[in-house]
């Protein structure tokens, strides 16, 4: 940051490189950045409403979906998001910052044990990619009840093949 003569500071670059002649000496150069930086800053700003606006799109579609959607990021398998449908068919809310192995909450608070619709298949598709299409699965929900669903798991590669998320949907 420089000073200007009426006091205000501005953001500058500086480039400079030391040398010797008859003793060390620096050349710099500086130039002011105002106005890049101003303009970066709108695009950064653009940019990130926009990413929201995808997000908030991407929400709502998947909160339309008339199948429980199951979303876990990859490789810790910690819960990102999960449907009203799949709360409906669940009979319990997902439980916020938890894994797929996370036995701890896999006890609703009546103690019944149960298994959150999709874990089983999503921790597959997390740890081996495998695609089961329509497997049947039989639990306890929250309330309960038993319950018969059948899943589609999907693991979501990033482009340099990396796993990074796993989906799956059950009905």
């Amino acid at each position: 940051m420089f000073r200007r003569d009426d006091g205000k500071l501005i953001p500058v670059e500086i480039s400079a490189v030391r040398f010797d002649l008859e003793r060390a000496a620096v050349r710099a150069v500086h130039h002011s950045r105002h106005p890049r930086a101003k303009k970066a800053e709108a695009e950064r700003e653009r940019l990130h409403k926009e990413i929201e606006a995808e997000r908030n799109r991407l929400r709502q579609i998947l909160e339309q979906m008339p199948v429980g959607v199951i979303v876990a990021e990859a490789p810790s398998g910690r819960l990102l998001f999960c449907n009203r449908e799949s709360e409906r068919l669940l009979r319990h809310p997902m439980l916020p910052l938890t894994t797929i192995g996370d036995s701890r909450n896999t006890r609703p608070a009546r103690g019944r044990q149960f298994l959150s619709a999709g874990r089983v298949s999503l921790a597959r598709a997390l740890i081996s990619g495998d695609v089961i299409k329509g497997e049947e699965m039989k639990y306890r929900r929250g309330d309960g009840t038993r319950l018969s669903s059948r899943s589609i798991p999907r693991r979501i590669n990033d482009p340099e093949g990396r796993k990074v998320l796993a989906v799956t949907t059950f009905y």
